[in-house]
């Protein structure tokens, strides 16, 4: 299993028996606030390849897979008569976190629709 060095060393919690964990509130100008949430297990091989499922608050499930690569991980999650997306995570300067969403549009470029930034706080 390959270690995420780089989320480990951004997001570990204080306290080892915790897990990692990304938290955030998103919210649009203008827009009525929306709950939602969602969680994924996730499996890395040795050769970088990540298995896993995603599952949120309204009960949508997806298959995910992908791979690690120095400071990026990334998934392709879909079904595909619903949709087709892809998560990019990448670790930055500052240890500051990118992550980006994006779906697959009919003419086969990726659309992102959310990009977010997270970075460790101490609670």
């Amino acid at each position: 299993m390959i270690a995420l060095w780089w989320a480990a060393a951004l997001l570990a919690p204080a306290a080892p028996a915790e897990a990692p964990s990304l938290a955030s509130r998103p919210s649009i100008a203008g827009a009525p606030s929306v709950r939602y949430s969602a969680a994924a297990n996730y499996a890395v091989d040795a050769t970088g390849r990540v298995r896993g499922k995603w599952i949120d608050s309204h009960g949508r499930t997806r298959p995910v897979a992908g791979g690690v690569s120095g400071a990026t991980w990334w998934t392709h999650w879909d079904i595909a008569d619903v949709e087709i997306g892809r998560s990019t995570y990448v670790l930055g300067e500052g240890r500051i976190v990118t992550v980006s969403d994006s779906v697959l549009q009919d003419d086969g470029s990726w659309r992102a629709f959310a990009v977010l930034r997270y970075r460790r706080t101490n609670r």
